[in-house]
């Protein structure tokens, strides 16, 4: 009897395993194949797998945001009947599980078979749990280059739950499974930001270089902003140099004319005395003044950047992006920012230096014209008789060049050389 309880459990557990590495290849396939937008219908799907194969009442996956070490989002599955903890958990500081994120963090599996011997040091994790009716959970970190990315977690809430050693080593293969997918769609996404980012500067770039108005530069500036960057308004403010105060020049993505009483004591003049971006998360809890917090709450505004343009050591003015909603940012989107900040820069720079030619050069043509003039009526009054002479050929001529049609461009030419004719 002992023998053929003895085979019938060794039979039993092949089984197990042969099925077990079916739903583990049917479950890396399915992986392999999967678009990476189709990524909460997959992930679902392999919980619901999980759950049905072996047993357990819940099966979820939250991610760990990277900037605030709360939890980001969370995929799940539950069996009939069971509750969902979606609600409960998002957005919760990792803070809350101190005991077991210690393990965890050093990619080591949790596996707890009665929650009510947890330790007074799991925090209000272990509150949570018990307000759940957990009664047993495991907890497999997922991480990717050495960092912890989220976990795997399982949960039983009808019963006190056994879990054998190769229902630990299934949930291990199925979490490196789900990394190694994670990552690709972490890279795919990556490599889709990187090309807006290009395409958005190159756009950028192309403006400037066919451009010279910086009203039609700076307004296809922020347009690329808005569209291709996912940006909900932005503006920017240029610095009059001689009384040192901002003056919005191009507004974008705005649904009122708050923002233009917004003009003192704002975030923008912090961005342009400190020469640095100012990037203020939560906007409903801000000290600014009144107009300032009227603009947010109208606008809706939940976040905000404000980038000083840079140009030769010189700030030139301030661009100001707004968000209606919490945006995950890291230290690849301050770089961005930067590097349109000193686009913009290079633009307001440029167009400044254009325009500073152009009255230069007309200033010197106003000269050379009064020069000329000059030396003509010199002459008339050296010889009384052709006083005159020379402004009455001058108009004589530019009426002849223009009936027989000389170019516009070239009557300034003629002009001078009909000034000229008498003074060899």
């Amino acid at each position: 009897n002992k023998m053929t309880m003895a085979l019938g459990k060794s039979y039993a557990d092949l089984q197990y395993r042969v099925k077990m590495e079916e739903l583990i290849a049917d479950i890396s396939t399915g992986f392999i194949n999967l678009p990476t937008h189709e990524a909460e219908e997959g992930i679902n799907l392999t919980l619901r797998s999980i759950v049905e194969f072996t047993g357990v009442d819940r099966s979820y996956v939250p991610l760990i945001s990277v900037d605030s070490n709360k939890i980001d989002y969370i995929y799940e599955w539950c069996a009939k009947g069971i509750k969902s903890i979606k609600e409960d958990i998002q957005g919760l500081s990792i803070e809350h599980y101190p005991w077991w994120m210690e393990k965890l963090k050093k990619f080591e599996t949790v596996y707890i078979p009665k929650t009510t011997n947890l330790p007074d040091s799991g925090g209000t994790g272990k509150e949570i749990i018990l307000k759940q009716e957990i009664k047993s959970l495991v907890i497999v970190p997922l991480a990717y280059s050495e960092k912890l990315i989220g976990f795997l977690g399982f949960d039983s809430v009808k019963v006190e739950k056994t879990w054998t050693d190769q229902d630990i080593t299934l949930f291990k293969m199925i979490g490196e499974i789900l990394v190694n997918f994670l990552k690709r769609k972490h890279t795919e996404e990556l490599i889709k930001l990187h090309v807006q980012r290009l395409t958005a500067l190159h756009a950028i770039d192309r403006t400037i270089v066919s451009n010279l108005d910086l009203k039609i530069i700076l307004n296809a500036f922020l347009e690329q902003l808005t569209t291709q960057i996912g940006i909900d308004a932005a503006d920017i403010l240029l610095l009059n140099q001689s009384t040192q105060e901002l003056q919005y020049f191009i507004l974008h993505g705005f649904r009122t004319d708050a923002i233009l009483n917004c003009t003192k004591d704002n975030y923008a003049y912090k961005a342009l005395k400190e020469s640095r971006i100012i990037y203020v998360s939560d906007l409903s809890g801000t000290e600014i003044n009144p107009h300032c917090a009227k603009l947010f709450k109208e606008e809706s505004f939940t976040s905000y950047y404000g980038i000083p343009l840079i140009s030769k050591g010189h700030v030139k003015g301030v661009l100001e992006v707004f968000h209606r909603s919490q945006l995950k940012h890291d230290r690849e989107w301050l770089s961005f920012l930067e590097s349109i900040g000193a686009v913009a820069a290079i633009a307001i720079d440029n167009a400044s230096l254009f325009d500073s030619m152009q009255r230069s050069n007309k200033e010197l043509m106003i000269a050379y014209d009064t020069t000329i003039e000059g030396w003509s009526r010199a002459l008339d009054l050296r010889d009384k008789e052709t006083e005159g002479h020379s402004q009455r050929v001058t108009e004589m001529t530019l009426k002849l060049a223009r009936i027989i049609g000389v170019n516009e461009n070239d009557l300034i030419h003629i002009k001078w050389g009909a000034l000229l004719h008498d003074i060899g």
